[in-house]
């Protein structure tokens, strides 16, 4: 009996090896059909014309202009980086260069004409924050030693603020990591949800090289009407106010016996900060009260007129 059940176990584990090296195959013809058709895609990838690129870009930059649905915008703004990302991530690399992205802070890694990697991330500020650290590290794979770089922003929106103007590396060793850090300051004007370019622009001796990052301002998280400034005055004055979001806007003018004097915004308008102009021509001196509401939101601040 004992050695029936010896050879019935042992034709069991002879069944479930051949069982498994049946399947195998099968494993492998699979790995093979899926295999060509990812390679056969990354082989067919290739940059769009440069010309057909900025083409597109515009048009989507007037799309977003032209829509103050904030659904919309979205979508847009998405294509923009869609676009962006497919057609950076086509240029050739050294392999031996290359860093891996980060999830939470996508990498980009270009050479230069140096040999060189420069490493940039994309950026989201906070609405009118300050103190923002921009960093881009360089890393010199060249086999020669650079005496001085200057790294520097050359080109970049009218609404941040960076410093220092330039940083330079005195001590450039080949193969070596180098950081630098810009601090950025978000002016209130900036708008918000729309993708626009940061360069940065590096100069080492007759070479230079400018690299693109993507920087956007985040919406404001909160309602605020702002006292108009400036306050007292004659003839005009300007009521800035904060929305967190695409909303009907309606901003009020009143006396102080609570008679409306004058609208001077009623309509949709988008996240971020808007302003209107009050012109006192057609009003006496003394004090009047003004009225921002948006959704469930109202404020309300007193200004002064004195002729």
């Amino acid at each position: 009996m004992k050695s029936n059940a010896a050879i019935q176990l042992i034709f069991l584990i002879l069944f479930a090896i051949s069982s498994c090296w049946a399947a195998q195959p099968k494993n492998l013809k699979q790995t093979k059909q899926i295999l060509p058709s990812f390679s056969s895609v990354a082989q067919n990838r290739r940059p769009i014309d440069a010309t057909v690129y900025q083409n597109q870009l515009d048009s989507l930059f007037k799309q977003l202009a032209s829509t103050r649905d904030k659904r919309q915008r979205i979508t847009i703004v998405k294509q923009i980086r869609a676009l962006r990302r497919s057609q950076f991530s086509q240029i050739k690399t050294d392999p031996n260069s290359v860093t891996k992205s980060n999830k939470k802070s996508p990498l980009r890694t270009i050479t230069s004409e140096r040999s060189s990697a420069v490493t940039v991330p994309s950026y989201h500020f906070a609405f009118g924050s300050r103190n923002n650290s921009i960093e881009m590290t360089i890393r010199d794979s060249s086999s020669t030693h650079a005496n001085k770089v200057i790294v520097k922003p050359t080109d970049y929106p009218s609404w941040i603020m960076l410093r220092p103007d330039e940083i330079t590396i005195l001590a450039f060793q080949p193969g070596a990591d180098t950081t630098v850090t810009f601090v950025a300051a978000i002016q209130e004007h900036a708008p918000v949800h729309t993708p626009q370019d940061l360069v940065l622009t590096v100069f080492s001796g007759t070479t230079q090289w400018s690299r693109t990052i993507d920087i956007q301002v985040d919406a404001p998280d909160h309602y605020q009407l702002l006292q108009n400034y400036p306050n007292p005055f004659n003839p005009t004055t300007t009521i800035s106010y904060i929305l967190p979001e695409d909303g009907k806007v309606t901003v009020k003018v009143y006396d102080l016996l609570g008679r409306q004097v004058t609208t001077l915004v009623d309509a949709i308008q988008t996240a971020g900060i808007n302003s209107a102009i009050l012109n006192s021509t057609n009003l006496s001196s003394g004090v009047y009260l003004y009225r921002m509401q948006s959704g469930k939101f109202s404020d309300i601040k007193k200004l002064v007129v004195m002729k």
